[in-house]
């Protein structure tokens, strides 16, 4: 029996499914704690969400400079109204204390509300490949070259330190250092529009490379709610 079993090939055959079935158990047990291990939430900044550079691939870098120009944008606003409260205390004018308000909610509000609006639609634009996800990032930063070109003119109304509160400031009493402050402000806000612009064109970049477009991305749209429709009209039905 052994002699036909070998000529036959059945007792190799059992033998080859035996190894690897057992390089397959083998396999599972190194998979299993691979898959088990939880990827680090770095940067560690807001646990409220887990985000991982490394899930990014080759849009990691975009989503370090997503976070670096969060990080920036909330230091900027930060000198901002230092440069605001500067201009009221040398020259005493009433005018920048709007200025001082607005500004102050800037330095408040941002940090949580950017964390979301700009950093977390960066992270998700460059963690998926999709077209929806990277059409809000260009949304996200077109607000944002907006915003800074305002803060770059220098308004009050706005609450930006910049050329038209550093012009006005030329002529009063006291106002040199304020003047210096706020032109010196208008050239960081237009530096940091002009970072907006560089990753609104990576993206740009990003977004034809992986074959994405404003059809696929409607799509995107169209599939969602008609999937929350769906979910909606059966746990109608079901009575969960």
């Amino acid at each position: 029996m052994d002699f036909f079993k070998n000529k036959l090939g059945f007792g190799k055959k059992q033998e080859v499914d035996v190894e690897e079935g057992l390089e397959s158990e083998e396999e599972e047990e190194h998979e299993q704690p691979k898959a088990k291990e939880k990827v680090k939430n770095f940067p560690p900044c807001y646990p409220l969400f887990h985000h991982s550079w490394k899930s990014c691939g080759s849009k990691r870098y975009l989503a370090i400079l997503g976070f670096s120009e969060y990080i920036l944008t909330v230091v900027l606003l930060i000198v901002n109204l230092i440069a605001n409260i500067i201009s009221l205390v040398t020259t005493g004018k009433t005018l920048f204390v709007t200025s001082i308000a607005i500004a102050a909610c800037y330095v408040i509000f941002y940090p949580i509300l950017g964390i979301f609006l700009q950093y977390w639609v960066t992270y998700s634009a460059c963690s998926h490949k999709s077209s929806i996800r990277t059409i809000f990032a260009f949304i996200s930063y077109g607000f944002g070259i907006v915003f800074f070109m305002l803060c770059a003119v220098g308004l009050p109304s706005i609450g930006g330190a910049g050329l038209v509160a550093g012009l006005w400031l030329i002529n009063v009493d006291g106002g040199t250092f304020a003047m210096i402050f706020n032109f010196i402000m208008s050239v960081v806000w237009v530096i940091n529009c002009l970072i907006n612009i560089v990753m609104v064109l990576l993206f740009f970049k990003h977004f034809n490379d992986d074959g994405s477009t404003l059809s696929r991305a409607k799509d995107q749209i169209v599939g969602f709610f008609v999937k929350r429709q769906i979910t909606s009209a059966i746990s109608g039905v079901t009575g969960e």
